[in-house]
């Protein structure tokens, strides 16, 4: 998963500001679940969450989307590498 400096960055080039709230509230459980709390704050309810509290900010809405995206394109470029790697051992 992108670190969460990675998610800053992601902000701030996208809205121009960090919102490290909106990280806590999405990995609220990965120390629980590890990469399964996903299942539970990966969501668009979630998303909708997090608009309202920001007040209908746009900013925070396109962050947490953009957080939930950089996660699972992560998670799926690491599985086609692995699959790649596994393809080049045999």
């Amino acid at each position: 998963m992108p670190d969460r400096e990675t998610h800053l960055l992601v902000d701030r080039l996208l809205t121009k500001t960090e919102r490290p709230w909106i990280h806590d509230m999405l990995d609220v459980y990965v120390r629980q679940l590890g990469p399964h709390h996903r299942r539970k704050t990966h969501t668009q309810e979630m998303v909708g969450l997090i608009f309202l509290k920001s007040g209908g900010d746009i900013g925070a809405l396109i962050s947490a989307e953009a957080h939930i995206l950089a996660d699972r394109e992560f998670s799926r470029s690491q599985k086609i590498l692995r699959k790649l790697l596994n393809s080049k051992r045999r």
